[in-house]
């Protein structure tokens, strides 16, 4: 990630989770996607941000393991859902096994 967009992103993570963390108007393509894992699957969060998709998908009992390379946007998913897992990652560059997933 350039340093520019961890830059903005830090910037605006909390103004983002104030405006968008209730909004659900994302979830119904969601739950479009986990039509196939068994409940309980492993699932990688991508670009996690204030972790809203990350909290639908664990109230389902899906095992979320999400990654962001914004700081600010992992700790506030981390007060948000602290039953998840928030990890500082740069999707580009994964540091653990593909294979331990069910899906992302």
């Amino acid at each position: 990630m350039t340093k520019y967009v961890e830059d903005t992103d830090a910037k605006i993570a909390q103004a983002y989770t104030d405006k968008l963390f209730e909004d659900t108007s994302g979830l119904s393509f969601v739950d479009k996607l986990i039509t196939r894992p068994n409940s309980k699957a492993k699932i990688l969060g991508i670009g996690s941000g204030p972790g809203q998709f990350a909290k639908h998908l664990h109230k389902k009992n899906f095992v979320i393991e999400s990654i962001d390379s914004c700081e600010e946007m992992l700790a506030v998913a981390k007060t948000k859902v602290p039953k998840t897992s928030f990890t500082k990652m740069d999707m580009r560059q994964l540091s653990f096994q593909i294979k331990s997933l069910t899906a992302f």
